[in-house]
């Protein structure tokens, strides 16, 4: 691949993975949300912010058995899709908070394709060194995403509670960018290197799980701080 080819390839490959934080534009929001819907116990206006974190959690397991079946770009394009109208969805039809909660089940699901993607097609484009550096640029862009998202949201609900998720608009640009420059990698040729290979199953050790369970607790501990920020805020004056 030329070198004008893998930078584009590289911004690709970014601009999908600045979706992954995407899920925060509606935090700032939650207590305007509230204050809109006093009927609705605000237990349930926090499954705004968490819905989508659920689904995420749920779709990666299942993602390496969606690319048995369909092409990465594929699954980006279903990946885009349900996140854009996810996220979008609630700005138009928001007269119960249950679909509000459809729509962000949607957002999570979309997510959730989408956020493996970033660090997978860093395995399947590059190699040594250079695979390195870019998940770690990834990793850097999630955490960028989480900015962009969450400062963009608070911007427009200062317009209105539902003009938080205009904020979604935003990931359409992402999304173009990496559905143009990336193409499909070429899985066949990594399949037959793996078959001239000696079959070797990797065991996961224990202090793998333990780890995942930290970091479990840990975020079930840290979406206290997005649930309940701005309803403290606001509420406190």
């Amino acid at each position: 691949m030329k070198k004008g080819n893998r930078t584009l390839l590289k911004i690709a490959i970014i601009c999908i993975a600045l979706n992954d934080s995407g899920t925060g534009a509606t935090t700032p929001a939650l207590q305007s949300i509230s204050a809109a819907m006093p009927q609705v116990a605000p237990n349930l206006v926090q499954m705004i912010a968490t819905v989508p974190a659920l689904f995420i959690a749920l779709v990666p397991p299942v993602y390496a058995r969606l690319l048995e079946i369909m092409r990465k770009r594929t699954l980006l394009y279903i990946g885009a899709i349900l996140f854009v109208i996810g996220g979008v969805g609630p700005a138009f039809i928001n007269d119960s908070i249950w679909v509000i909660l459809f729509f962000r089940a949607l957002l999570g699901i979309g997510c959730g394709i989408v956020y493996p993607m970033g660090t997978d097609l860093c395995i399947d484009f590059f190699e040594g060194k250079e695979r390195h550096n870019m998940i770690g640029y990834v990793s850097a862009t999630v955490s960028l995403s989480g900015i962009i998202f969450s400062t963009l949201g608070g911007f427009l609900t200062n317009i209105g509670w539902e003009y938080c998720f205009y904020a979604y608009f935003v990931s359409i640009a992402f999304f173009l960018v990496g559905i143009i420059f990336l193409p499909e990698p070429d899985r066949e040729s990594k399949i037959a290197e793996q078959e001239g290979s000696p079959d070797v199953r990797a065991t996961i050790p224990a202090s793998a799980y333990l780890v995942s369970i930290l970091f479990g607790l840990f975020f079930m501990m840290w979406y206290v701080t997005p649930t309940n920020g701005a309803m403290v805020l606001i509420g406190d004056g």
